[in-house]
């Protein structure tokens, strides 16, 4: 499988997932609770759809400040 259609699935699975999510969760009334269902929901249909999340990865280090200067 080319990359291009490959990137294409994924966008129409995230959409699908997605719109799944919402839908089961719209009558959620605590948004706190709406909102870890639906990631919930979203991560199982799009594993059932055979995506997987990858660990993320550490944060990169903030950039450095000014070098110092002689005087």
């Amino acid at each position: 499988m080319q990359y291009g259609e490959q990137q294409l699935i994924l966008r129409q699975d995230m959409s699908h997932c997605h719109g799944t999510a919402f839908d089961k969760t719209r009558e959620v009334p605590d948004e706190q609770k709406r909102k870890a269902l639906g990631i919930q929901i979203f991560n199982q249909c799009m594993a059932e759809k055979g995506w997987f999340a990858r660990e993320p990865k550490p944060p990169k280090p903030g950039p450095k400040g000014p070098p110092e200067t002689a005087t």
